[in-house]
């Protein structure tokens, strides 16, 4: 969307129906941004399909279907520099190893804490055109 000279990012939170991601909206709606909403990594994947114009995406790894991993790793393949922040349950070796794998941009650990999360996303949405 524009206003004036502005365009507004968008970002995309694919997460389960149970994962809070009314926190998270809540939270980026406040900020002048755009928020689609979807709960599974299929539906993600047809977001970007759709919608090359995503700014940000933040995906559950524990996605029905095709997982937040595979979802990443074929995002990665329609848009490569498109910034992908992965929620996990439990960071760990594996997990960190198969980020690494997919193409994620950043990998968080759940529940996160609603300061870090605006923080971080601020940090990746500077970095957006026309973002202020």
């Amino acid at each position: 969307m524009i206003n004036g000279n502005y365009i507004q990012p968008i970002i995309l939170i694919a997460r389960g129906k149970s994962d809070g991601d009314n926190d998270l909206a809540s939270l980026l709606l406040n900020k002048n941004i755009s928020v689609i909403r979807v709960e599974s990594g299929s539906e993600a994947l047809r977001m970007f399909q759709t919608n090359p114009a995503i700014s940000l995406a933040l995906i559950n790894a524990d996605l029905a279907g095709l997982n937040g991993f595979d979802t990443t790793h074929e995002i990665r393949k329609l848009l490569p520099e498109v910034p992908i922040i992965l929620f996990v349950n439990y960071v760990n070796i594996d997990s960190m190893r198969l980020s690494i794998l997919v193409g994620c941009t950043r990998m968080l650990q759940n529940p996160v804490d609603p300061d870090e999360l605006e923080t971080i996303v601020e940090q990746y949405l500077i970095k957006c055109k026309n973002y202020v």
